[in-house]
């Protein structure tokens, strides 16, 4: 009888060959499940538009929410366009296969946005006033998550005033911003072109003296929060560039992360 037995050398290329096939159908399924899911925003974004020139066909406006908010079927998201469109149009509205939500907004009821965000980031919407179209968003905002480890894209004035990069004022990945004045008064800010940007957002906790505005606007005169919170301003009438600050004085810290203004 001739009795035959793997090597362990057979055996490890085996083992290889089987690791190296499992990989290949990981990506193939995760192509698919992406796909998949895209093309399900696309349908989405497709029957929400549907329903929203049925109202506006009716009433000659469509559902007025002039900040961009999530169509979501609770009190927390587009409340104006939930109470015009649910029950009489549509039972619920869909939602991201993500979990995440679609967004709409429409200033005056005369055009109307719906976005959704697909796989590779691009964004997905429908306007009223220009019909589909696929876009890759920019962030407008240099260095807003600080993950350079210093301060670059960001100015600071005040001859005791501090800007430091550091794990621990940290929201989100690396690095984040604390600054603060040891006396006086200081700035720390950009100027960010706002063109095609409807929201400017950031992350931060304590902050007591601290404001943020646009130019000479002020939009928040007390950023103080005990925990770490999101700020969202709505900069959709803006174009062209502008200077975002952050203003302080010596009464505080200010933890700062994720400052973002993403193009539509």
């Amino acid at each position: 009888m001739n009795n035959k037995s793997f090597t362990l050398i057979e055996i490890l290329v085996v083992i290889v060959i089987v690791g190296i096939l499992s990989g290949f159908i990981i990506i193939i399924t995760n192509d698919v499940t992406e796909s998949t899911y895209d093309a399900e925003r696309k349908h989405d974004i497709d029957n929400l538009q549907k329903l929203i020139l049925s109202y506006k066909t009716l009433f000659g406006t469509a559902p007025v929410e002039p900040t961009e908010c999530d169509i979501r079927n609770d009190a927390s998201g587009c409340t104006t366009l939930k109470s015009a469109l649910i029950p009489d149009y549509a039972q619920a509205f869909p939602t991201d296969p993500s979990g995440a939500y679609y967004k709409y907004q429409s200033a005056d009821g005369s055009d109307f946005t719906i976005k959704a965000t697909l796989s590779n980031d691009n964004l997905y919407k429908y306007t009223y006033s220009s019909g589909f179209s696929e876009i890759t968003p920019q962030q407008m905002i240099i260095n807003g998550g600080f993950e350079t480890g210093n301060s670059n894209g960001w100015t600071k004035t005040g001859s005791y005033a501090y800007a430091d990069i550091m794990g621990a004022g940290k929201y989100s990945g690396s690095y984040g911003a604390i600054i603060y004045c040891e006396y006086g008064t200081g700035t720390f800010y950009q100027t960010v072109d706002l063109t095609n940007v409807s929201q400017l957002s950031f992350w931060s906790k304590n902050g007591t003296g601290h404001s943020f505005k646009i130019d000479s606007d002020v939009k928040i005169a007390n950023l103080y929060t005990s925990s770490w919170t999101q700020h969202i301003i709505d900069v959709s009438s803006y174009s062209g560039s502008h200077t975002i600050t952050f203003s302080f004085d010596n009464t505080g810290m200010l933890y700062l992360d994720d400052v973002s203004a993403m193009t539509n």
